[in-house]
């Protein structure tokens, strides 16, 4: 048995390419994510499906609606009145000024602006003091990521595994610092459907899929007073349950 999962763990982490790799293959299905998310069978009233949609993608045609609507607006009065162009091009770029901006009130951005180093023993340890229920697991490496241009640190993103008698987790935690950095799938984190509480701690979760290979896939949001944490695990046997107990509780 252990053998079976040591050669399974080798499979799953050969599988995994660094994001600019992979990125780089993926470009057109990327793309295509931009504009509508993948189908879900199970999905609910339109409402549902559009929250789904990623923030960065939504709101900015919002505001180009809104933009084409001002004008055509504007352009009768202009006929009217005889307002100038110029006026009418102000309150254009006031209107989408408005309408790029979200999260904290600053500009939206993604992996491509970003870069990314190892975080160091000390910065990991640190990190486990600030969160518990990173010290559940065996952690095998951490990642840094800043902002290009102006340095900030946007997030922190660690990478372990852990090991029951039935079953065999690889986890990925991140810990976001700026709401205005939406990183891959993060839009798929708004929607989880189950919930349960472990004290001060609340997370919300949802079973995602299961690959080729068999291996479930989870996401979970977990929210405390220490902050917001994504998490991304993966299982051979599908017991999350355990999971979340072994961790949380």
């Amino acid at each position: 048995m252990k053998k079976w999962k040591r050669e399974l763990r080798k499979k799953i982490r050969s599988s995994v390419e660094p994001y600019d790799v992979w990125a780089g293959k993926h470009a057109e299905e990327l793309g295509r994510i931009a504009a509508r998310r993948e189908e879900d069978v199970e999905a609910g009233p339109s409402q549902r499906a559009r929250r789904r949609l990623p923030v960065r993608i939504w709101l900015p045609a919002a505001g180009l609606l809104a933009l084409v609507a001002l004008t055509a607006a504007a352009l009768v009065w202009n006929a009217q009145s005889g307002s100038s162009v110029g006026d009418l091009a102000s309150a254009g770029d006031s209107v989408a000024s408005e309408e790029e901006t979200f999260g904290n009130g600053g500009d939206a951005f993604g992996d491509d602006t970003v870069t990314e180093s190892a975080m160091s023993e000390g910065e990991i340890a640190a990190l486990v003091d600030l969160i518990p229920q990173f010290s559940r697991f065996t952690i095998s490496d951490g990642s840094r990521a800043y902002r290009e241009g102006n340095g900030a640190k946007v997030m922190d993103t660690i990478r372990g595994e852990y090991e029951t008698a039935d079953d065999f987790y690889l986890i990925e935690a991140r810990i976001l610092y700026d709401d205005n950095f939406f990183f891959l799938n993060r839009y798929d984190y708004a929607d989880l459907e189950q919930s349960r509480s472990f004290g001060d701690v609340t997370v919300t979760y949802e079973f995602m899929k299961k690959d080729q290979d068999d291996i479930y896939l989870y996401y979970a949001l977990s929210e405390s007073a220490a902050g917001r944490v994504y998490w991304r695990v993966e299982s051979l046997e599908g017991r999350f349950d355990e999971w979340l107990e072994d961790t949380f509780a």
